[in-house]
C-alpha cells in the first residue's frame, strides 16, 4: 500500500526533502565543475521543476504520462546520484580531483526499493523498481550504449513500454538543472 499520496506534489516535495535531510545530502557536494551546489540542493531543483511541469507532463495534450510514469520520472531523478554519497567520491571533489565513478548500482537499487515501497502497492513495487532502475542506469552516460538497452530489454521487469522516453526526460531534468548556460542545456 503507498504511504505517500502520489496526487500531492507538496507530499511528494516534502517527503524527499526530508528522506534527503536524513542521508545529509545538504553537507554534502553534488555540483563541482563551474559552480559547487550541495546535493540536496542539485536534486530539489530537478524535483521543483519536474512538480511544476506535472501538469504538461501529464495532460493527455502534452506528454500524456500517468501518474506512475510521472513517478518514475520523481524517484529517477531524486535516486540518480545516489553515488555521489560515496566518501571517496566526496574527497575527491573537495580537493579537486578527478571523482571516481558515481554510478553504484547496489546503493540506486536500495533507494529506489525504498522509494517504491513508499508509493507503490507490493503488486506494482517490482515492476516500478525496474522501470526507475532503467531510468536511472541510462542517464549515466557510461551506460547509455545499445548494449545496455538491450540488457534493460531483456534482463529486467520493465514494466512500462515508455521506459526509454521517460529515462530521456530523467536526463533532460538534470541536463536542464545543471547547466549554466542554455548552450549547456540543449
Amino acid at each position: 500500500m503507498a504511504i505517500i499520496e502520489i496526487n500531492s506534489s507538496s507530499k511528494l516535495l516534502e517527503s524527499a526533502a526530508k528522506w534527503m535531510r536524513k542521508r545529509r545530502w545538504h553537507e554534502l557536494l553534488g555540483k563541482h565543475s563551474q559552480y559547487t551546489q550541495s546535493l540536496f540542493h542539485h536534486i530539489l531543483v530537478q524535483l521543483n521543476l519536474l512538480v511544476a511541469i506535472r501538469p504538461l507532463l501529464c495532460d493527455r495534450s502534452g506528454f500524456g504520462l500517468s501518474d506512475q510514469q510521472f513517478l518514475t520520472l520523481f524517484v529517477g531523478n531524486l535516486c540518480h546520484d545516489v553515488g555521489k554519497e560515496n566518501p571517496a567520491w566526496q574527497e575527491a571533489v573537495r580537493k579537486g580531483e578527478r571523482p571516481p565513478d558515481h554510478v553504484h548500482y547496489e546503493e540506486t537499487r536500495k533507494a529506489v526499493e525504498e522509494w517504491s515501497s513508499l508509493l507503490m502497492s507490493d503488486e506494482e513495487s517490482k515492476g516500478f523498481t525496474a522501470t526507475v532502475l532503467a531510468t536511472v542506469g541510462l542517464h549515466h552516460k557510461a551506460t547509455q550504449g545499445p548494449a545496455s538497452v538491450l540488457d534493460q530489454l531483456f534482463h529486467s521487469d520493465l514494466s512500462d513500454s515508455r521506459w526509454r522516453e521517460l529515462a530521456d526526460l530523467v536526463e533532460a531534468i538534470d541536463k536542464i538543472c545543471s547547466a549554466k548556460t542554455v548552450v549547456e542545456a540543449a
